[in-house]
């Protein structure tokens, strides 16, 4: 049976200190998402050079509607999943069976909705239903939960890279053959299926049997809790998607189609990096979840913060530095605008970091409500300062009204309560690095004992 074999991996890795076990769990994911970096920068800018400022932004436009869609069906619960799945190994079977049904109830039904769409509005509205096909197969993603329950990410990685590399050689041959934009367009949904296709292999794979589907069962009570549990998640992910889209897709209504490629190629070179804490994060999390609690948990997550600050602050300055010749080499004249957007939109790195970590850490002490309060406010601000700073400035406006609500919801907001006050005071000690070097040296002296 495949929790065997996973258990076996885990109890191994237990052996090891938290250091080994971070490293060893991030090395596969972090290798897949280098290679991403590499391919998507010089594939995409190829794209982007291919389809103009002007059709560029009405892919990014659309891209930016589908991932809200994602964040719906994805309901919020993979993090609420995981730690279940940490707290709670003999009952897999009946989490991963019930989180199953309820993703793919939901990702049928808002395919059947978005088709219903295409039907009667036509134009962007096909786009958006041909990549909710998409959506229904990251159902299959809570194999995913279960690998990252057991910090075996190895596997994700490894068909994650494989699906990248697939239809990044698809993408150069699009571009050779000159086919339209909508061929761009359902690469997307290619890609989230050869993904999900190798979750299943490597599912079976390590479970020896196919009877390892057997143990996925329906559980109804399961099923409220996990929605009563996850629904704060849920709005906050759809907001968070919101905040981070509703930039692209408003320049693309109030400016136009080509300010909208500007902004989106500068986005794209700093998106590529926001992936770094989301990997680190989703792999710290099981660790942080079990050693909740202990006298580890503090000194944990201050290391972790002041990491993720110190390598944020460090791929900031990077950026700023070769921003102008990297927009000239990749994207070329048509795209010059793009590097002032970049100047600004490169410092929303530093707080989407912590970001992340506060996210993992509100779940954990089961604060999702206060999630749910920060992504209202956070969209509210954005889009609020979208609305004043787009028509006066354009692309620099939306870049700048992003950045002004992730230091609002990273950094400012857990200050206003005391249940939240913790992650504000981590952020501020992260920011002096020196407290996050001794929570090192006491993790690693405890680690050896």
């Amino acid at each position: 049976m495949i929790m065997r074999g996973l258990n076996l991996f885990r109890n191994n890795s237990r052996r090891n200190n938290t250091f080994t076990l971070l490293l060893s769990s991030s090395f596969w994911l972090m290798l897949e998402k280098v290679l991403r970096v590499v391919v998507g920068v010089s594939v995409g800018a190829w794209v982007a050079r291919y389809l103009g400022p002007s059709d560029y932004g009405a892919l990014s436009s659309v891209l930016g509607i589908f991932s809200i869609i994602v964040a719906v069906a994805a309901l919020g619960m993979d993090s609420i999943v995981v730690k279940k799945l940490v707290q709670s190994p003999a009952q897999s079977g009946e989490i991963l069976g019930t989180v199953f049904f309820i993703k793919f109830s939901v990702s049928m039904a808002i395919a059947l909705v978005l088709l219903l769409g295409a039907m009667i509005f036509g134009d962007k509205w096909i786009w958006i239903a041909l990549l909710s096909l998409g959506v229904i197969f990251q159902s299959f993603n809570v194999i995913d939960f279960l690998f990252q329950s057991k910090v075996l990410s190895k596997y994700i990685g490894i068909a994650n890279v494989v699906a990248l590399l697939f239809v990044s050689v698809t993408r150069v041959i699009l571009i050779y053959i000159e086919a339209d934009i909508i061929a761009f367009v359902l690469v997307f949904s290619v890609e989230i299926l050869i993904a999900t296709l190798g979750y299943i292999y490597y599912y079976f794979h390590m479970a020896g049997s196919i009877a390892c589907l057997t143990g996925w069962k329906f559980d109804a009570k399961l099923a409220k809790q996990l929605v009563k549990e996850s629904w704060p998640l849920t709005f906050s992910a759809v907001l968070g998607g919101l905040m981070m889209k509703s930039d692209v897709i408003m320049l693309s209504s109030m400016v136009g189609e080509t300010s909208a490629g500007i902004y989106a190629a500068a986005g794209k070179l700093t998106e590529i990096f926001f992936v770094v804490p989301a990997v680190l994060g989703r792999t710290l999390f099981p660790i942080l979840t079990d050693k909740a609690k202990t006298d580890l948990e503090h000194d944990l997550h201050q290391a972790c913060y002041t990491l993720f600050f110190v390598a944020s602050f460090l791929i900031v300055g990077g950026l700023i530095l070769s921003g102008p010749a990297v927009v000239h080499i990749l994207y070329g004249e048509e795209y010059r605008a793009s590097v002032a957007v970049l100047m600004v939109h490169s410092w929303c790195l530093i707080f989407i970091s912590s970001r992340v970590l506060s996210a993992n850490w509100f779940v954990m002490k089961g604060l999702q409500l206060y999630s749910l309060y920060r992504s209202l406010s956070s969209v509210a601000i954005n889009i609020g300062m979208n609305f004043y700073l787009i028509p006066r400035y354009y692309e620099i406006g939306a870049a700048v009204s992003l950045l002004i609500a992730l230091i609002w919801a990273t950094y400012f907001f857990p200050l206003l309560f005391k249940d939240t006050r913790q992650c504000f005071k981590y952020q501020t000690m992260s920011f002096f690095i020196w407290p996050g070097v001794l929570s090192f040296r006491r993790l690693r002296r405890r680690g050896n004992k």
